[in-house]
């Protein structure tokens, strides 16, 4: 057992065995296959790919960390095509290790080392999985213009597998999102769960819908009221089930009440910047109500009834909507009043 555990370089002591126990039982192998598997570096890398995943299921993390430094050495200017995905896969489990440390921002010069090999070598499954770490480690520092400029001068590889590539899209969704490109992100988002696995994956799921329920109430979309039944979305959705409510009530109040409550959930999944821009969106659907409930009503009115600020304010929105073409009517500024447009029958008309 020692003399395995030192061809195998691990950096901490082995497990001591238990009284009555035998190495081949606990290896499972023999010595003499143990032997042959470890002369091959697919099987070494392997293995260590399956300690690294140990550490990091045990949470210890520093060792997590140590370990995954040994391993990306061993991978160093490595370049055998039958190592690419074991590679990948260990890359991944690194950066998971120093996320989960706070530190994945600070191994971003490595990663652009290794991903220059990757593309040097024409790795194009280590530069799938390298292009996402990147943009994550962009991402948790909030950098979106910088991931925006790695996505544009970079090309993500044909070849790579689903559930890269679904990540990849689900990054650009958030980017374009962000940077108040609402359409081109909710087309990122839907492929995201079209290329994703049907089954498994929850989380995954659970986030990219909660940013599509979001993108989708800024385009001025209502999500179907069936995404938040389903078994899997129902808990998780349920912040956002109520603000989509919200916004369809057109309430401002109420809006105000839920963003205090879910303040950290929306925080904790990084949409809290995306969910204060539904302020707008729930101001346009009380107009709407408001425009099709009154056929004249005060600006004083609107404004109590939107909950908003002050008069200036409230004649800006109006005039906004009514140009924006929201709402079809007429906004006095002499006798701060607006006044719905009346709706025509077009049977009464000579309109074609």
């Amino acid at each position: 057992m020692p003399d395995l555990y030192k061809r195998l370089q691990l950096p901490t002591a082995p497990t001591p065995l238990k009284e009555g126990e035998n190495v081949e039982d606990v290896l499972h192998c023999s010595y003499v296959r143990a032997e042959e598997i470890i002369k091959h570096p697919e099987s070494q890398l392997f293995i260590y790919v399956l300690i690294l995943m140990k550490l990091i299921d045990d949470g210890d993390l520093k060792n997590a960390k140590e370990f995954g430094d040994f391993i990306f050495l061993r991978l160093k200017n490595v370049n055998r095509r039958t190592l690419d995905h074991l590679g990948a896969k260990a890359m991944y489990f690194i950066s998971v290790a120093y996320e989960k440390l706070g530190l994945l921002t600070q191994i971003r010069p490595i990663i652009f080392d290794a991903y220059k090999n990757c593309c040097l070598h024409h790795d194009q499954i280590g530069q799938a999985t390298l292009m996402n770490i990147i943009i994550r480690s962009y991402l948790a520092q909030n950098l979106y213009e910088q991931a925006r400029n790695f996505i544009t001068k970079t090309t993500f590889p044909e070849s790579s597998s689903n559930n890269q590539y679904s990540r990849y899209l689900y990054y650009v969704g958030r980017i374009k999102a962000v940077q108040l490109e609402y359409s081109e992100a909710q087309a990122s988002l839907i492929q995201a769960l079209r290329k994703g696995p049907e089954i498994g994956a929850v989380g995954f799921r659970v986030q990219v819908q909660k940013l599509l329920v979001i993108v989708d109430l800024l385009m001025g979309e209502i999500p179907a009221r069936s995404l938040f039944n389903q078994a899997d979305f129902q808990k998780p959705l349920s912040p956002y089930f109520q603000i989509v409510n919200c916004v369809k009530q057109g309430d401002m109040e109420k809006f105000r009440k839920l963003l205090e409550k879910y303040h950290k959930v929306f925080q904790s999944d990084k949409n809290l910047t995306l969910v204060h821009r539904l302020k707008h969106t729930v101001i346009k659907f009380g107009l709407k109500k408001i425009n099709i409930s009154y056929s004249k009503i005060s600006l004083g009115d609107i404004q109590q009834k939107l909950s908003l600020e002050n008069d200036g304010e409230t004649e800006q929105i109006v005039a906004k909507a009514i140009r924006d073409g929201v709402i079809d009517a007429t906004l006095s500024h002499e006798f701060q009043n607006m006044s719905s447009n009346q709706l025509l029958d077009v049977y009464t008309s000579n309109d074609p």
